[in-house]
């Protein structure tokens, strides 16, 4: 049973790692990011996970807030080298069976990192520099983290774009897990947000995952498939992305090797939003 707790709990951080037609010209997507110029988000998931055990219906649910400051460390032509400061986390967490806690970080706690990526957001490599490990060790490692990846070429309002990625990932207690997924990114138009002339981008992307897990004298095979849909509004003229909202629903199915007569299917909901603060 331990091993489906730590899976449920890590379930929720997996589905993360991964959101008017007018107007005849084109746009050269790109991030104008500036040394000395931080930039601080406001970030918030909620999580909602329903399963069934053994023909009992359980949940959980999560609520995390944090603060999340991206500043320029490096600057190349096309290239930059960022340092990513997570702190101020709220997290709320209710278990089944009533279980749950709320835990405060406050600014004692932060998750630092450093990143280096091409001025499309494309992920090149991570590196962890922080002592505290609040999240697992997958979310320190994914491709995108909070931004999106931008087409290689001039596109238009209306123009689709798509990224994708198959990778092993570390999930639970040193177990990898196969990994999928692909997002098509389109420009809706130009929308006013907050007073700035922004390129409002829709998204809809698939991921899918699988793979045997091993832990606490455990075995069991996962797999699981989930979509996504997201907003967000990027200032094209600064090159800063101003806010993201994500949707993202999924099933996931676990099945004991063990233990041939325990098995979970889980349902999980998520929204992601990320908020520009100044």
């Amino acid at each position: 049973m331990k091993l489906f707790v730590k899976m449920c709990i890590c379930v929720i951080f997996l589905f993360l790692s991964n959101i008017n037609y007018y107007a005849q010209g084109t746009y050269d997507l790109a991030y104008k990011f500036e040394k000395g110029k931080p930039l601080v988000y406001k970030l918030n998931v909620i999580a909602n996970l329903k399963f069934t055990i053994m023909g009992q219906d359980n949940s959980m649910g999560s609520d995390v807030t944090l603060r999340h400051q991206i500043e320029a460390m490096d600057i190349l032509p096309d290239k930059f080298t960022l340092s990513l400061v997570d702190d101020s986390i709220s997290a709320k967490m209710n278990m089944p069976e009533g279980g749950g806690y709320t835990e405060e970080k406050g600014d004692t706690s932060k998750m630092r990192m450093q990143i280096r990526c091409d001025k499309y957001g494309k992920i090149l490599d991570t590196l962890n520099l922080s002592s505290t490990n609040l999240f697992p060790d997958f979310v320190l490692n994914r491709n995108n983290i909070q931004q999106i990846e931008f087409a290689r070429k001039a596109v238009r309002i209306g123009e689709e774009w798509s990224t994708s990625s198959t990778d092993s990932i570390p999930f639970v207690d040193g177990n990898n897990i196969g990994y999928k997924y692909k997002v098509h990114y389109k420009i809706a138009g130009i929308e006013s947000y907050k007073g700035i002339e922004c390129l409002k981008i829709i998204s809809y992307g698939e991921i899918s995952f699988d793979g045997t897990i091993n832990a606490d004298s455990e075995s069991a095979l996962m797999v699981g498939k989930g979509i996504q849909k997201g907003t967000a509004y990027f200032d094209y003229v600064n090159g800063v992305l101003l806010s993201t909202n994500i949707e993202i629903t999924g099933n996931i199915d676990v099945n004991s090797i063990t233990d041939t007569e325990q098995s979970v299917t889980m349902s999980i909901e998520v929204k992601d939003t990320s908020v520009l603060q100044k």
